[in-house]
């Protein structure tokens, strides 16, 4: 069984300054922890690079991208959206793409909308 680390409750950490790529890496490989899963967000907060490398140096892997498109209030976004994450995945060595359908002000009449029922 694979057991990956899902870090994205540490980047209020990120936010304050008091972690970054090199840090997170070395936090999850001391624990055992081979494999990232990382939301978009937090690529673009380490920095890719800086986590490519923070990744290579402690033996860490990105074994899934998460992105958060928002289905409910900006459709027509989604499909840019979907290949951008699928470019980013690829980039950071990823095999997984989850996709989390997300809304900012739910709007319930764009919800219906995308109902695969109707």
């Amino acid at each position: 069984m694979k057991l990956a680390f899902m870090s994205f409750s540490m980047m209020r950490e990120a936010f304050l300054g008091k972690l970054d790529a090199d840090t997170l890496c070395a936090v999850a490989a001391e624990n055992g922890l081979r494999v990232l899963d990382l939301q978009e967000a937090e690529v673009t907060l380490y920095g890719e690079a800086k986590l490519k490398a923070a990744m290579e140096k402690h033996g860490v892997s990105c074994g899934c991208i998460i992105t958060i498109p928002l289905f409910f209030n900006a459709p027509r976004s989604v499909t840019a959206k979907l290949k951008k994450a699928f470019s980013l995945a690829k980039r950071m060595g990823a095999d997984t793409l989850m996709v989390v359908p997300g809304a900012t002000g739910l709007d319930r009449g764009a919800c219906g909308k995308l109902s695969r029922w109707q």
